[in-house]
């Protein structure tokens, strides 16, 4: 399994960037490693240099495009081998041109290490005998990286192989089914004199596998790189969520969960399906790779520390936090923090009922304004840019956000509303009913509608926020 990975000087990363990942230790979820971050951040150029790196080859190409004139390329990974050695395997970056040789204990890793790229289709043909899994990856990477457009081939003799063994052809079936049970089968077959892969799906007609859905050729590489791989491989598998539904993202996010008891999983994905809130704060690792504003890219990992405040301030066994909606945060380049569902749900309709842009709100809010100070400091470690607003009536925190992030002001400011509450406060009953009695004006009465008095007031504080984070 990797320990770490650290890429550097090398397309749009210049300064060496680290990151170090969880290792599966037989509890679920610990061996799962998320990344996240933007389109065109530096994402999939991260994990393929490690596939490369890890294949059988003796040296690895980097183009003229990949270099940077003034400074060495650093690609290095720590390998933890079952017997707690880590093994370091980098390039020498002493090369006089674009072919840089390996350096360290490389040879036969790249049968432990899984790789599913973004691109998946493959031709439903195969070959009898077929080919070994480490061997199809391995030629399927060099395929990828020699033609733009590779269209694979081999994919379906290896699965035909594996599928001579009656008992791991009933294995492939149960795992694709747990992740999308209205898969009723797939099978080799002969048609018009093709040796072709057949599946059958909701309808229960069985038809060539070119004739389906990309949401199902990609899953079935998944299920193959799983049903195939060994206790203590890595599989990276990118962009999971590839034209899949989203309840099945979900199926296959909890497989993934399941393997990571004893093998490592590194996924790198855009969907918050793929992200759970309870493992990334504990034993899985969550990372973020974005471009800062020189136009490098970065890689950020929050701290377990920071997760762990966020839970004691947050209301965090609230089931918001767990759906899709608050997660999307992992996935934003720049939020803006309020302190509950109230500020966003009246700010949000506001916007909309005057015709301006909406604002990225982060979720349903932070859950008080005691909160925003850690939603603050994990935005930050994530290199998210970030606006927080706290109520007319929480000035101690909002003095307490000035003051903790007064040198981080790029990154991190802090706002406050020029009324106590982003609604009216009603007296209540002693049954809890609200009265008609209102005790507090805040900036909208409890309708929704925004108080005629307020209307320049608040214009002017979401254009100054709104300034900021763009």
């Amino acid at each position: 399994m990797l320990s770490s990975i650290t890429v550097g000087h090398i397309k749009s990363f210049y300064d060496p960037q680290t990151l170090t990942l969880s290792e599966a230790n037989g509890a679920k979820g610990s061996g799962y490693n998320v990344i996240v971050g933007a389109n065109n951040s530096g994402k999939s150029n991260f994990i393929s240099l490690v596939a490369q790196l890890l294949a059988p080859e003796q040296s690895l190409t980097i183009g003229r495009e990949g270099r940077h004139a003034s400074e060495k390329p650093v690609i290095k990974v720590g390998w933890s081998h079952t017997n707690g050695e880590i093994a370091d395997v980098s390039i020498d970056p002493n090369a006089d041109g674009a072919i840089f040789k390996k350096v360290g204990s490389y040879q036969g890793l790249h049968q432990s290490l899984r790789f599913v790229p973004s691109r998946r289709p493959f031709a439903p043909d195969y070959q009898i005998g077929g080919i070994m899994p480490s061997d199809y990856e391995h030629g399927d990477l060099i395929s990828r990286r020699g033609n733009l457009g590779y269209f694979d081939t081999q994919l379906a003799s290896a699965i035909a192989r594996h599928f001579n063994d009656p008992s791991d052809k009933a294995l492939f079936l149960a795992e694709l089914q747990e992740i999308d049970p209205s898969s009723a089968n797939f099978m080799t077959d002969n048609v018009g004199g093709r040796n072709v892969m057949l599946y059958e799906g909701p309808s229960r007609r069985p038809h060539v596998l070119s004739d389906t859905g990309d949401g199902i050729t990609n899953l079935l590489r998944i299920v193959f790189a799983l049903a195939t791989s060994r206790q203590g491989d890595c599989l990276i598998i990118d962009e999971p969520e590839l034209s899949l539904h989203p309840q099945i993202q979900r199926n296959l996010y909890q497989h993934l969960l399941s393997y990571s008891e004893d093998r490592q999983i590194i996924v790198v994905t855009h969907s918050p399906h793929f992200v759970g809130w309870k493992e990334i704060s504990t034993s899985s690792r969550l990372c973020r790779v974005y471009v800062n504003q020189g136009g490098h890219s970065t890689v950020a990992s929050p701290s377990a520390s920071s997760f762990n405040a966020v839970r004691a301030h947050a209301n965090i066994t609230s089931r918001k936090f767990y759906d899709a909606v608050c997660k999307e945060l992992f996935f934003a380049d720049k939020a803006l923090l309020v302190e509950g569902a109230d500020d966003v749900h009246y700010l949000e309709n506001y916007l909309d009922e005057v015709g301006a842009k909406p604002l990225p709100f982060m979720g349903y809010g932070c859950g008080g304004a005691s909160a925003i100070v850690p939603w603050m400091r994990l935005c930050v470690e994530m290199g998210i840019k970030c606006a927080a607003l706290f109520d007319g009536d929480k000035s101690e925190d909002y003095i307490k956000a000035l003051a903790e992030f007064a040198d981080q002001g790029d990154i991190a400011r802090s706002y406050i509303l020029f009324k106590d509450d982003i609604r009216d406060k009603h007296r209540r009953s002693d049954t809890g009913v609200e009265t008609n009695e209102v005790l507090k004006e805040g900036v909208f009465n409890r309708r929704g509608k925004i108080h005629p008095q307020n209307s320049e007031a608040l214009k002017a504080l979401i254009e100054t926020i709104r300034l900021y984070l763009n």
